[in-house]
């Protein structure tokens, strides 16, 4: 189990991450490929986040409608159905925070880079 510590403007607020798997984030977007040879594959995307947790001791938190992008490519090898990928990922996205007891409120920004590196199979 981890703990961190998020600071607002109500306080510190304790942040336990029991990796329960219950956070709930749900991505739509679009994306285009750039470049599709039978040695690589590069796309471009955009798209649209929306990301709900449960709420933390003394608030309620509500998810916003948040937006990112991604850059990945794709290499093929073997019969051509399987190949490797490598993908980047921006998401801006917030977290409205009220206090329970003084109705008081609070956004917390987080917007994180993800890298990604996967096996694939086409079928």
């Amino acid at each position: 189990m981890t703990r961190s510590q998020v600071v607002t403007p109500f306080g510190p607020i304790e942040i336990e991450d029991s990796r329960s798997g219950d956070v709930l984030a749900v991505n739509l977007g679009l994306g285009y490929h750039l470049l599709t040879t039978r040695r690589l594959d590069v796309y471009l995307g955009a798209f649209l986040n929306t990301t709900q947790v449960p709420d933390p001791p003394s608030f309620e938190a509500d998810g916003d409608l948040g937006f990112g992008g991604v850059l990945g490519l794709e290499l093929p090898f073997g019969s051509g159905r399987w190949s490797l990928g490598a993908s980047v990922r921006y998401l801006d996205a917030a977290l409205d925070l009220t206090h329970t007891v003084t109705r008081d409120r609070s956004t917390l920004d987080f917007d994180p880079w993800i890298v990604e590196l996967g096996l694939s199979y086409g079928f």
